[in-house]
């Protein structure tokens, strides 16, 4: 993702710092909640100026905010625009017009979620990424409607319960007996490497996909 980083209050004493990209051919600016002493910010490098102890920690804390607000807020848009293209192909039958979105629209865009088998909370990240969009339009002057400030956009995630393997359950995965040879006589190797992967991940907390990639000890 390209994108530019800028002062929010550049004649302030202090300031927090802005990433400025473009999402679906829009200017975006995402606040990274990060405060800067406003005189040492290098307009020009986008980065603080005179590393000291403390200017250097906050650089560190502000590329941290970068890489995680970037990656996570793009998928995520992504993701959103392609739903609503689907139900707009689908259910809508016409392209979608932000002055058209209502509790009608948002009634009928959860059911097509749900009907996809998509939890309730996830339906609401969707709803909470659209009313960003919606506000952000009408702030630009595009549209006038102002259906994001009304009860049927507020945003609801309900509680879920997170399924997990007790330390009984890890044990007795471990000690399982699995198959050495398929039906052919070969080796079982995938089987009992995928095993070994999970409990590795479930006992340190490692991503599946960093053990995967894990070079071998």
């Amino acid at each position: 993702m390209r994108y530019n980083l800028e002062a929010k209050r550049p004649n302030e004493t202090k300031t927090t710092v802005n990433l400025v990209t473009y999402i679906l051919k829009r200017r975006v600016k995402l606040g990274l909640g990060v405060t800067i002493p406003t005189k040492y910010w290098d307009k020009k490098n986008q980065r603080l100026k005179t590393p000291t102890p403390e200017l250097l920690a906050l650089q560190s804390e502000l590329n941290n905010a970068v890489q995680a607000i970037g990656v996570a807020t793009v998928k995520k848009y992504n993701t959103t625009l392609s739903q609503l293209e689907d139900f707009s192909k689908k259910v809508w039958r016409r392209g979608l017009r932000f002055d058209e979105i209502d509790g009608v629209f948002l009634d009928k865009y959860r059911k097509f979620r749900a009907d996809q088998g998509v939890g309730v909370n996830t339906i609401q990240k969707d709803i909470a990424v659209l009313k960003t969009w919606l506000k952000e339009s009408y702030h630009r002057g595009v549209y006038e409607n102002r259906g994001w400030e009304a009860s049927f956009f507020k945003v609801k995630e309900v509680e879920v319960e997170h399924v997990h393997l007790t330390f009984e359950e890890l044990e007795l995965l471990e000690n399982v007996s699995l198959p050495k040879k398929n039906k052919n006589n070969n080796d079982l190797i995938a089987i009992h490497s995928t095993r070994d992967l999970f409990l590795l991940a479930c006992w340190t907390g490692a991503r599946i996909s960093v053990m995967s990639t894990a070079p071998p000890r």
